[in-house]
C-alpha cells in the first residue's frame, strides 16, 4: 500500500527550544483548523504558532499565528528582538518532532547558545534537520492531518491526484502506485473545498468514514467576509 502526504505537510509539526536542563521554554507548533464557508466550501487548514510555557503543561501564544511552521521559524527572531529581557536565556538544544516523536536534535557544537542567536539560526537549522532525519517508526500509522498526533482509525484511497495549479494528474491505469491516506476520528471529515483532499475524492478502504467524525467541531473556524467598503470619491 502506497501513501501520499498532504500538500501542506511540512514533515515536522513541532519544534521545541530546550533549556540546558532539558526542559522546554518555547515551542513552534502546527495548529489544524477546519475552515467553513457557504461560499468557498469547507476544508482543513493549518497555521503556525509560537508558544511559551507559562506553567508545566500549559502553553500560551507568544505572538500572533502565521501561515505555517516554516513561517513561524522566520517570525521568532523579529518577535524576540524587542523582548530584550529574554535574549540571554541559554538554550541547550532545538528538538524537532513529528507526531510526538523526537526525530532530530540540533545543538551548537554541543554547547549552549543564547536564545536570540538560536532564533536567528532556527530557519536554517530546520532546513538541515529536514535533510538529515530518518524516521525510525511506521509514520503512516498516525493521522495524516498536519499537527495531529493521534493514531489513525481509517484508510482512504485517492480517486484522483491534482497538481499545485489544480490540473488533474493523469495516471496510467496500469500503474501500481495507488495512493492512500489515513486519518484519526477527529479528522475523518475532509470537506468539499479542496480538489484532492476532499470527501468526494476518497474511497473508504477500512474504518469509519467522514460522517462518523467526532471532535472536529472544536476546530471550526468560520470564514468571515468583510462588509461593503465605501470608495466614493472625496468631496470638498
Amino acid at each position: 500500500m502506497y501513501f501520499k502526504r498532504l500538500r501542506n505537510d511540512e514533515w515536522f509539526d513541532e519544534i521545541g527550544l530546550m533549556r540546558v536542563s532539558g526542559k522546554p521554554i518555547l515551542r513552534l507548533v502546527v495548529i489544524p483548523r477546519y475552515k467553513t464557508s457557504s461560499l468557498s466550501g469547507d476544508e482543513w487548514r493549518i497555521s503556525g504558532q509560537i508558544q511559551y510555557q507559562s506553567s508545566p503543561n500549559i502553553w500560551m501564544p507568544y505572538c500572533h499565528s502565521v501561515l505555517n511552521l516554516e513561517a513561524a521559524t522566520m517570525v521568532l527572531y523579529p518577535e524576540l528582538f524587542n523582548d530584550k529581557d529574554n535574549h540571554d536565556v541559554w538554550i541547550g538544544s532545538i528538538n524537532f518532532y513529528r507526531k510526538g516523536h523526537l526525530e532530530y536534535q540540533s545543538t551548537y557544537n554541543g554547547k549552549p547558545l543564547q536564545l536570540i542567536h538560536v532564533a536567528g539560526h532556527l530557519p536554517w537549522a530546520t532546513v538541515l534537520a529536514g535533510e538529515r532525519v530518518i524516521a525510525d517508526y511506521e509514520w503512516e500509522d498516525w493521522c495524516f492531518q498536519p499537527g495531529c498526533s493521534n493514531l489513525a482509525v481509517s484508510t482512504y484511497r485517492l480517486k484522483k491526484e491534482f497538481s499545485h495549479s489544480g490540473d488533474e494528474i493523469i495516471v496510467s491505469p496500469n500503474t501500481e502506485f495507488v495512493y492512500h491516506r489515513r486519518f484519526c476520528r477527529r479528522h475523518l471529515q475532509r470537506g468539499d473545498a479542496s480538489l484532492e483532499d476532499s470527501d468526494y475524492n476518497y474511497i473508504i478502504v477500512d474504518g469509519p468514514g467522514p460522517n462518523e467524525a467526532e471532535g472536529w467541531e472544536d476546530d471550526v473556524n468560520e470564514a468571515i467576509f468583510g462588509g461593503i467598503i465605501d470608495l466614493r470619491p472625496e468631496t470638498d
